[in-house]
């Protein structure tokens, strides 16, 4: 078993040879496989096989790149005897077979066109961290590693995978590093040793030391240290010698082992000595002397305690924050929590963003990924968003509850009730609910209490199943409206209610399309159309056809057809303008205008059933601007309009444009 295990490991040398991608590449006869191209466009002829394919997906992390899957049919065959074949001189006898059926047999190859492992596997793919096949054992098929006798390197312990043609191994309880055809490029010589850098270095334990060494294993820092430590995962390396620390770079120490701790920042070394601190850069230029009481750095500025008072240092290491406050903590996103006097405020980079004037400022628990402080004062509680500089609503809640299954909620009480807010402050519901429980992280929706009865809310704000005999359907989040429906009622009973469950529709209608937040379009059961505007009916529903196209309404109006004895005629329709802010009609019904374009540039295209076939242009007013001579009229812009002008009534006419007093322009 543990020779398995140690093989499954060790069969990651094998693959990722290449530095690129690569495609089968098929060419000759019978459509074989002669290679593969790689990712730059070069082509890798191999020998023909008749199957080429990459490792499966769930493998590409360790086998994708480098290595190719091939194999080839081998027909089976069957004795059956002699056979006479030719005629005259040339009459002979032969063996007769009888064609079996076709196989495959597997094995991998390399980008070099080698095979590394055999072709002689009926079935081989890989998965996971190695290669399998299938083999018949006492009878019965069964998926097994491919045999250890196959696999280059079996002597060694594969300890990462393959970067840039190196990996690192481990052979007889040393490591080192080979290529991928197991060379050695790194001796076996270490305890351990660390990824090497975009400068081939890296850190390695030696006889219990540490130290720097490059690809070709020279010395670049001595092996002599107890500890080695990279902060961020590359240099600086922190360094203990004893009980002190340093710090050292791959070009040599830094600051030298000497002192009772040290910090690593993206750009600025933190050092404590006998209970005071100071600052280094990378290069170990001292900038701020070792006597501050504590210290903490951000991009320009330093949080800094002197003589029992804290205050922020700037770029010129002086105060540009005087040191006169009680405490300071890091909230992040370069800003502090500042106290003086019992009283706490919020400084940033050295500047006072919010005054010292609250009782208490601290971090949201649960919002990771948010940039949010609760700021408390006589109980109330506000919220400031750390990054945009500016409060996340302005209400003082009287309870804030983080959702701890999604971060994207926010639940607050205000006034005594519950509301769910998003993350950029906007409010899901109002706040309305008796309780909003937290949103576990298997559940759908929020367990909340909403007039003495149990709802469920959803991550959108909606009530999904509110009692008091409706239902609630969300159709525009960003309104937080809600459609309203009685329960086992009739379909064209709806309605809207707001995020405060107010009813500014009443359930009377067939269906019914928000526009905006200000306007709904309703319909009744004879497809009859009418508009709510801010709650209140303004357009009462008889219109066949409403338009909407943000500042305009549109309407379509049935009129009288025929007199009684066919001898008259009346229009069949007619169009009416409103407009909402004030929402007041500026070209009336009686106008007759069989047809009508949209609002642009003070002026609107109709059709008058006077002159059915042409069209003219009326302002806001109803006043006839540009006669009506054209046989197609377009909406201004940048001054005019296309239009389709013809001398003559028959004439199909041609486009031309117009300015707004209808004379013809280029």
């Amino acid at each position: 078993m543990k020779l398995i295990v140690i093989t499954l490991l060790k069969l990651l040398v094998l693959f990722p040879l290449l530095s690129q991608d690569y495609e089968p590449y098929r060419k000759g006869k019978r459509g074989l496989y002669t290679g593969f191209i790689t990712y730059d466009g070069k082509i890798i002829k191999t020998v023909a096989y008749d199957h080429m394919r990459k490792p499966h997906s769930s493998a590409e992390h360790y086998f994708k790149r480098g290595f190719v899957v091939v194999g080839k049919a081998r027909m089976t065959s069957e004795y059956v005897g002699e056979y006479t074949v030719g005629a005259g001189e040339n009459r002979r006898t032969v063996d007769h077979y009888k064609q079996g059926t076709s196989r495959y047999f597997y094995g991998v190859m390399n980008s070099r066109g080698k095979l590394v492992i055999p072709m002689k596997y009926k079935e081989l793919y890989i998965a996971g961290h190695t290669a399998y096949c299938r083999k018949k054992i006492g009878g019965k098929q069964k998926t097994i590693p491919i045999d250890p006798a196959d696999i280059p390197f079996y002597n060694m312990i594969l300890l990462s995978s393959f970067e840039q043609g190196l990996a690192q191994v481990k052979k007889d309880a040393k490591v080192g590093m080979i290529n991928g055809l197991g060379e050695t490029i790194v001796p076996f010589e270490y305890d351990s040793l660390g990824a090497f850098s975009e400068k081939d270095i890296a850190h390695a334990l030696k006889n219990g030391k540490w130290g720097l060494i490059t690809l070709e294993n020279s010395e670049v820092i001595p092996f002599e240290y107890d500890e080695m430590i990279s902060t961020y995962g590359h240099p600086p390396y922190r360094v203990k010698k004893g009980s002190k620390w340093g710090v050292v770079s791959e070009d040599g120490p830094i600051v030298k082992a000497e002192y009772d701790s040290v910090k690593v920042w993206s750009s600025i070394i933190l050092a404590q000595k006998d209970g005071l601190f100071g600052a280094f850069d990378y290069q170990g230029s001292p900038v701020l002397p070792l006597h501050f009481d504590e210290l903490s750095t951000r991009k320009q500025t330093f949080a800094a305690k002197y003589q029992s008072k804290w205050g922020v240092i700037g770029s010129n290491n002086k105060w540009i924050l005087k040191n006169e406050y009680d405490d300071w903590s890091y909230l992040g996103y370069g800003s502090g929590r500042i106290t003086k006097n019992g009283k706490a405020g919020i400084e940033k980079e050295g500047v006072i963003i919010v005054p010292l004037i609250y009782e208490d400022i601290r971090k949201v628990s649960g919002t990771w990924g948010w940039d949010i402080v609760k700021v408390i004062k006589d109980g109330k509680i506000k919220l400031f968003n750390l990054y945009k500089k500016n409060w996340y609503s302005s209400k003082e809640f009287d309870e804030i509850i983080i959702d701890v299954g999604k971060s994207n909620f926010l639940i607050a009480r205000y006034n005594g009730k519950y509301g769910l807010m998003g993350k950029d402050g906007n409010e899901l519901t109002g706040f309305v609910f008796d309780e909003i429980q937290r949103f576990y992280r298997n559940s759908k929706y929020f367990p909340a209490i909403l007039k003495g009865e149990k709802v469920k809310l959803s991550t959108d704000g909606r009530i999904l199943d509110y009692k008091e005999g409706l239902n609630y359907s969300s159709f525009s989040n960003e309104c937080g409206l809600q459609l309203i429906y009685p329960e086992g009622g009739a379909n064209w009973h709806k309605g809207v209610v707001d995020k405060d469950l107010r009813q500014i529709v009443p359930p009377l209608y067939s269906d019914i399309k928000v526009l905006d937040c200000e306007n709904i379009l309703v319909q009744k059961r004879k497809s009859k159309q009418g508009i709510y505007n801010k709650g209140t009916l303004k357009l009462n529903p008889k219109y066949t056809e409403i338009k909407y196209d943000g500042k305009y309404f549109y309407t379509k109006l049935d009129t009288i057809r025929w007199s009684s004895d066919s001898s008259l005629y009346w229009p069949d329709w007619s169009w009416q303008l409103f407009q909402t802010e004030p929402f007041e009609e500026l070209i009336p019904f009686e106008s007759r205008y069989r047809n009508m374009g949209k609002v642009s540039e003070g002026l609107v295209a109709v059709q008058s059933y006077q002159h059915p076939k042409y069209w003219g242009y009326v302002n806001l007013k109803n006043e006839l601007v540009i006669d009506f001579r054209f046989k197609e009229a377009h909406p201004f812009e940048d001054g005019k309009a296309r239009v389709k002008y013809s001398k003559s009534e028959w004439g199909s006419g041609k486009y031309r444009y117009i300015d707004h007093l209808g004379n013809f322009v280029e």
